[in-house]
């Protein structure tokens, strides 16, 4: 799905389970909403700087380095294959997860939420993308292994895949979802002015 979808998603979920310990805080909140951006950033990276290299320095055009990238690079150079799953892959995040049942039971059940809601907003993130990905989702077994991907039948993008029946549902589900959280945002803000109450900020 596309980077605005994931975020959309997870602002959402964060929301509907506020009333959950975990997502109590604010802060556990927006670290789960930045676990649904997080594992795109890397391959958007070094994807930029790929592009930018490659018509600066070479003189190719943009559409031709995001071929070589998305074709080539992508799969097969390391810096790439790490970029996309340094936070994509499942074995990763269950790391991470790990990481942050180890903090909280070692008394910094602060550190240890934080980074429980951050690798949650990451697993939520893969757990949508492996299967709206034909061949260039998550590997399954990184670090321990550089090729096993989940083939699914469809893809968010490929038309070869129904990426045109996909497509207009992710952009559908980032523009009415991000709607509706402006509205309800706006309302809630209105409300509590109306009534006279301080925002509360948790």
């Amino acid at each position: 799905m596309i980077t605005p979808t994931h975020i959309v998603l997870n602002v959402g979920l964060a929301k509907w389970f506020r009333a959950r310990p975990i997502f109590a805080d604010r802060s556990t909140r927006r670290l789960f909403i930045l676990g649904g951006l997080a594992p795109d950033v890397g391959l958007f990276a070094a994807a930029t700087g790929a592009t930018a290299y490659l018509v600066i320095s070479r003189g190719w055009s943009v559409r031709e380095s995001f071929q070589v990238i998305f074709d080539d690079y992508f799969y097969a150079e390391p810096v790439f294959v790490i970029a996309h799953n340094l936070l994509h892959a499942p074995l990763v995040i269950v790391g991470l997860y790990a990481v942050a049942l180890v903090a909280a039971g070692r008394g910094r059940p602060r550190l240890g939420n934080g980074l429980k809601a951050f690798a949650l907003g990451c697993a939520v993130h893969t757990a949508v993308d492996i299967p709206v990905h034909h061949n260039d989702g998550p590997l399954l077994l990184f670090p321990f292994e550089w090729s096993l991907r989940f083939n699914s039948p469809v893809s968010y993008y490929d038309p070869d895949h129904f990426g045109s029946v996909l497509a207009p549902i992710d952009a559908a589900i980032t523009v009415v979802g991000g709607l509706l959280i402006v509205v309800v945002w706006a309302m809630r803000r209105r409300r509590d002015t109306s009534s006279g109450r301080p925002t509360v900020r948790q």
